[in-house]
């Protein structure tokens, strides 16, 4: 391997992952310190190459075109954000002592090339878990490419083998040491996160321990647990100091809560669900969303009709008396007129009669030659045909109207109306940070905080306690996480708006630039693509309580059983007097043959 080999590898990786400098460290074996550009470097390559007759210059510059026809849209876009590659040759141990002593950014983008026998020393370096640095060493025949990194201080390098690379190198070589490497570190051993946690059912739920930490289950705890499990780290968990979620102080640029300490480096990792937004994100770093949610606006559920009642009820009582009263009246005046008549009529036949003008069946009875007895029955008909309209008609609205129509639908009438409605917070929460420190880019949010929300101190307030308000007090509405009130306070007497105030990811938030991150980042982004994140919710997210459907339904045994009991009665009253019949029919039939007989 000669130093021409080593930089065709250079130039060749360089193009593959879009780096436009290349800046060669002090202890490599090239003429000084200083940045070159790579369409340079590959000039000076070409001319040293001619030179010393390894290559003609044909095929260097055959090389060389090649090289830019594969890589130049990768160089283009580079030039508008370049990257730079550190290049460091180590060849002694002096050397290596040189370049440990040198502060230097450990997490930059580095080649480091050395022989075999320094491999393990140059892995112990303080490589820290994020570290992007490839390790290069010549072999008989090419290069090996290896990497190293350090979950913790006081455990031992992990260092592996990459991939073989010829020269020049072939793309499935450079696809390998241009990826990114939080894929392939999963050993974390020796690692401890100090986490934070609160109660948050069923999402996160802490259980104290007698050391002081707390165990976290629910779909948080699920999912740190499986982190643990496919990393192999450790955590130490506990709750906030002073048990908030964290808020922002705006005067001193400080979080308090959970938040707080993160900010002050007193905690990794927030094992509990937190919506991401433009707010948070100045200050923190947020994982791999876990899921979606949004905030929605709680609100009094307006009457509607009972699916509990009955079509009886389309009549009020007096209604009803009256109903009864005409019937009762028009058997007597038929009774009445079938005397007067001379046309002998029982009560039963005219009990029957009128139920059946009453059912709009029509009248079966005897027809009359006078005027009188024509007009009554015209206007019995007529009363029982309006009675009917009336009712199909009043049933048939009240079944076709929109019997729950919400009042408020969008922020926008809570606004309008805010003379005649109240709108609750949840404290501690980032929804009061979205309206307090809403600007001109919000306005409504901005004029609903200032106008509705703090004029009154207990609109910021409890989950609890703004659904206890929402039930008590129709004209006030909150709004709160919508998948924590289906899970915890779902109520059939309350509804949720159709408008979402705000949808947003749910993730753990993470201590800036913590050398774990993008390895946890990686591995929930398996656990997402996999389907494992989707199961977890699954499991914990339950849909809330039911309630039965305000949609018409087919009427059940509890509307129709007066039908169904009055039936029974029919038949069983019916049955009692076929054989009472019965009986005295055939003892006036033994009583007639005895007569015969004598």
């Amino acid at each position: 391997m000669n130093v021409h080999d080593l930089l065709k590898v250079i130039i060749s990786f360089a193009s593959f992952s879009g780096i436009h400098i290349l800046e060669f460290d002090s202890v490599t074996n090239t003429s000084g310190r200083g940045n070159l550009e790579l369409a340079d470097l590959s000039r000076k390559l070409q001319l040293l190459i001619a030179k010393q007759g390894v290559l003609s210059l044909e095929q260097c510059m055959s090389y060389y075109n090649i090289l830019m026809l594969m890589f130049s849209p990768l160089l283009l876009s580079a030039k508008s954000y370049p990257r730079k590659l550190f290049i460091s040759v180590i060849s002694s141990k002096n050397e290596l002592q040189a370049y440990k002593d040198t502060e230097r950014d450990w997490t930059a983008l580095r080649l480091v090339v050395c022989s075999d026998d320094l491999l393990s020393a140059v892995s112990s370096l303080p490589w820290p878990l994020n570290n992007r640095a490839l390790i290069l060493v010549p072999e008989e025949v090419g290069l090996s490419a290896w990497e190293a990194y350090r979950a913790s201080a006081a455990v031992p390098a992990v260092y592996q083998r990459l991939s073989a690379v010829s020269v020049p190198p072939l793309q499935q070589q450079l696809s390998v040491l241009r990826r990114e490497p939080w894929y392939r570190r999963t050993n974390l051993t020796g690692l401890v996160m100090r986490c934070l946690s609160e109660d948050y059912p069923p999402f996160s739920m802490t259980s104290p321990l007698p050391d002081g930490t707390v165990t976290v289950s629910g779909f948080a705890g699920d999912v740190w647990s499986s982190l643990e499990q496919q990393l192999s780290f450790k955590s130490e968990c506990r709750n906030p100091d002073d048990r908030l979620w964290g808020s922002l102080d705006a005067s001193t640029d400080r979080w308090d809560g959970i938040l707080g300490q993160i900010q002050r480096g007193d905690s990794d990792i927030a094992v509990a669900p937190y919506l991401v937004n433009e707010i948070r994100g100045r200050y923190f770093e947020f994982s791999v969303a876990l899921y979606s949610s949004w905030e929605s606006v709680i609100v009094q559920k307006p009457a509607s009709f009972s699916s509990s009642s009955n079509f009886t009820r389309e009549f009020t009582p007096a209604s009803w008396l009256a109903v009864l009263g005409l019937l009762v009246t028009l058997m007597l005046t038929m009774k009445i007129f079938s005397k007067c008549m001379h046309s002998y009529r029982a009560w039963s036949d005219c009990f029957i009669d009128n139920i059946q003008m009453f059912c709009v069946m029509g009248y079966d009875g005897n027809k009359s030659e006078r005027i009188s007895h024509r007009i009554w029955l015209l206007t019995a008909l007529l009363a029982c045909l309006l009675l009917n309209v009336a009712y199909s008609s009043n049933l048939t609205a009240i079944l076709l109207s929109e019997t729950n129509e919400l009042p408020i639908k969008t922020l926008q009438d809570i606004y309008d109306r805010r003379s005649e409605y109240s709108l609750g917070l949840v404290g501690d929460t980032f929804a009061v940070d979205l309206f307090k420190f809403a600007g001109d880019n919000d306005v409504l949010l901005r004029d609903l905080w200032r106008e509705v929300i703090s004029k009154d101190p207990r609109n910021i307030a409890s989950e609890k306690a703004n659904v206890e308000r929402c039930l008590e007090d129709s004209k006030h509405l909150a709004i709160m996480d919508y998948h924590y009130y289906i899970d915890n306070f779902a109520d059939c007497r309350l509804t949720v708006l159709p408008e979402k105030v705000i949808t947003a990811s749910i993730s753990f938030p993470m201590r800036r630039n913590h050398p774990a991150n993008p390895i946890i980042n990686f591995e929930l982004l398996k656990m997402s693509e996999s389907g494992v994140l989707q199961k977890l919710l699954a499991r914990w997210h339950g849909g809330g309580r039911a309630c039965e459907s305000e949609l018409l339904h087919a009427l059940g045994l509890a509307e129709t059983y007066t039908a169904f009991v009055l039936l029974a009665v029919g038949v069983t009253i019916a049955s009692v007097l076929l054989a009472v019949e019965n009986f005295t029919y055939r003892t006036k039939l033994r009583r007639l043959s005895l007569k015969l007989f004598k």
